[in-house]
């Protein structure tokens, strides 16, 4: 939603030795675009790693909107617990943790509250990814839910987020010497047992990189093997997981239902070839094309649902001797004109009404009803979920293939939307093959179940009947795809296969 929280309180801790050196970073933290009430700095007297005292430098004392808590050392996990343990009580301010050996962008907060949405309670974080039963994690990057959390890039905590044991869960883990050596992976754990739901948003760009500049020069998605800091994520995993009285099965139960929930949905798009037939493009190099089996012929029905201001996959049916049938109701007309074009200013919907025509009553009206070799290709923005999910099997079978552009994904992680998605997928598979996936990199890359899934597909299917079907071994995107955004390099999908 991007709505910006309402009194948000940044959390800070440090070293001794580095103590006289972080006003660049607290001057980041209060310089925000979205600002901050103020930073609260939890300074224990006495470093238990190294036995040195803190000394506070004067420039720090009296610091304008920042507080100073003198707090016993838990180990790196001390730039944010006392803080929230201060605010356990309190439902209103939200905590941002922050590192003290980087000097944040000013819109290093800003970006979090983009996706902030005050009626989820959630932990937002710029880095995060997949905390596994090894204790490894995979890092993604992008947008969506995940079970592990990296705190260098800031994490927004909402109010209220801790329980009556995180006392003595802080108490525990600080006890372990490999757990005061990290705070992000005793502190996930924490949440995921508890069942605080963690977001990732992280989408690079050109003026917003995957990590903080000065952090990782490689920017790579695995940060844990080149620095080292993998084994000790693997021991803290397994002594959490082992030794804490209630927490023996520390892991999210809900996730891994969405994964595995997940997984057996998106199966129904593991992509096969047809042995008969080449792959071709039909229109633009770029969005408003589609991968296709070439297996046309003169007089072939198409209709092609929502053209807005794109029609080159229908004139390139056109000049092959397609009739093409065009549905939309947002525009007056085709921004270019074929004589095998027919448009209609109708939007195709569930059932028929005012200006609204089903797909069923579009074939009787165009006496296509013998016709069972058409073609179908639909982007409507949202809307074909809804008619995927009511046409009945019989009409999908009319159309010996059909090319859709499948929006929200990322939604897949709400089980009524993920069980709608299965239907739709299951219904489709029943009749047609998917034979190519290509995602559509104007919408986001999502993490949903520690799965990373574009938002937006571009699928294509070959009714079963067709010709000889059988598993591809390619890896998407293909020399046939082409970047919908060509400033943005295309999503990488692989074999996009998942059991």
């Amino acid at each position: 939603m991007g709505v910006k929280p309402i009194g948000t309180v940044a959390s800070m801790t440090t070293i001794p030795s580095r103590i006289r050196f972080i006003r660049p970073a607290i001057e980041a933290v209060l310089a925000q675009t979205v600002p901050v009430v103020h930073i609260e700095l939890n300074i224990p007297h006495i470093s238990k790693r190294t036995g040195e005292p803190y000394e506070l430098p004067d420039w720090l004392i009296g610091l304008e909107r920042t507080k100073i808590y003198r707090t016993d050392d838990y180990g790196p996990i001390t730039k944010v617990a006392p803080t929230l343990l201060r605010y356990k009580t309190d439902q209103e301010t939200y905590i941002w943790s922050v590192d003290d050996d980087c000097a944040y962008p000013t819109n290093q907060l800003e970006l979090l509250c983009t996706v902030h949405d005050p009626s989820k309670r959630r932990i937002l974080t710029r880095y995060g990814g997949e905390l596994k039963s090894d204790g490894t994690v995979q890092f993604w990057y992008g947008e969506g839910e995940v079970t592990m959390f990296e705190g260098f890039g800031g994490v927004l905590y909402p109010p209220g987020c801790i329980g009556d044991d995180f006392q003595t869960y802080l108490d525990f883990t600080s006890a372990n010497e490999y757990c005061r050596k990290n705070d992000d992976i005793v502190s996930a754990m924490y949440f995921a047992h508890n069942h605080i739901p963690m977001y990732l948003y992280n989408r690079p760009s050109d003026d917003v990189p995957y990590m903080v500049t000065g952090w990782n020069d490689d920017a790579n998605l695995n940060p844990l093997s080149v620095s080292g800091w993998e084994d000790i994520y693997k021991k803290i995993f397994a002594f959490i997981k082992s030794n804490w009285p209630v927490g023996t099965m520390l892991h999210n139960d809900r996730m891994c239902d969405v994964t595995s929930d997940l997984r057996a949905t998106l199966n129904h798009l593991r992509p096969h070839i047809v042995q008969e037939f080449q792959k071709f493009r039909a229109g633009a190099s770029a969005d408003g094309g589609y991968v296709m089996l070439d297996a046309l012929h003169v007089g072939q029905i198409g209709y092609s649902i929502g053209i807005g201001g794109d029609v080159s996959w229908d004139i390139e049916m056109g000049e092959r001797g397609l009739l093409i049938f065009q549905y939309d109701h947002t525009v007056d007309g085709p921004p270019a004109t074929h004589p095998n074009f027919r448009f209609h200013k109708t939007e195709l919907a569930v059932t028929d009404g005012d200006e609204k025509l089903s797909l069923l009553s579009a074939i009787h009206a165009n006496g296509h009803v013998a016709h069972d070799d058409m073609i179908l290709k639909m982007d409507i923005e949202g809307a074909e979920w809804e008619i995927l999910d009511t046409i009945s099997n019989d009409i999908l079978a009319r159309f010996t293939q059909i090319l859709l552009e499948i929006h929200d994904l990322g939604r897949l992680e709400e089980p009524d939307w993920r069980a709608r998605a299965n239907r739709v997928f299951a219904k489709i598979g029943a009749t047609h093959a998917c034979i190519h996936v290509h995602g559509n990199n104007w919408g986001r890359l999502c993490v949903v179940g520690g799965i990373p899934l574009p938002d937006v597909l571009e699928l294509s299917f070959a009714r079963r009947d067709i010709g000889t079907i059988v598993l591809s071994d390619e890896l998407f995107p293909t020399s046939l795809d082409f970047p919908n955004n060509p400033r943005n390099h295309d999503f990488f999908l692989g074999g996009f296969r998942f059991l």
